[in-house]
């Protein structure tokens, strides 16, 4: 397979994707193990088990790209951006959690959670999208198209997970 620097950048960025998926469901799911209220729990799970789907799947997209990636939290800091790093702290933070969550502090759980979700939206369908578009269409003789119907249905998943984190709002700020 040809592993032209286009294919290969590309294949990290998915990577890092990937990586930052698998810590968010991680992190949901420990959450979800902090929480008294079943409904929330019932929520974090879905957002676990569907983040985590993402990440096997951007991780399985990356190695059809280049089967030579490897990446860490730092180079993909560099590769993402510091929006990147900052949203893979806040899942790191979460994931070490040991100690019940309380209402108030789920409520800043949520708001951080929902900002992962935006940045994984719109990394996904914009930048990904744009670069697949440049280096992949055919220069490389992949299935783009394929490839595209992915990434924009991960995206659309984000935004579901938007309103599945505004619904735990909702729960938490009716809770007495």
């Amino acid at each position: 397979m040809d592993e032209s620097p286009s294919k290969g950048w590309l294949a990290e960025m998915l990577c890092c994707c990937s990586l930052l998926e698998d810590f968010v469901a991680k992190a949901y799911r420990r959450i979800a193990l902090l929480v008294a209220d079943r409904d929330v729990k019932l929520l974090l799970r879905y957002l676990a088990n569907d983040s985590l789907k993402h990440a096997r799947t951007l991780s399985d997209m990356s190695k059809r790209l280049s089967a030579k990636v490897n990446v860490n939290p730092e180079k993909c800091s560099k590769l993402m951006g510091e929006a990147w790093m900052n949203a893979f702290k806040d899942a790191e933070r979460w994931l070490s959690r040991k100690e019940k969550v309380g209402a108030e502090e789920l409520l800043a759980l949520i708001a951080s959670m929902e900002a992962i979700e935006k940045l994984a939206g719109e990394e996904y369908l914009m930048v990904i999208n744009a670069k697949l578009l440049e280096s992949l269409l055919e220069e490389h003789g992949l299935k783009f198209k394929h490839y595209k119907a992915i990434l924009e249905w991960i995206a659309e998943d984000e935004k579901r997970h938007e309103a599945i984190m505004k619904a735990v709002r909702e729960i938490i700020s009716r809770q007495p």
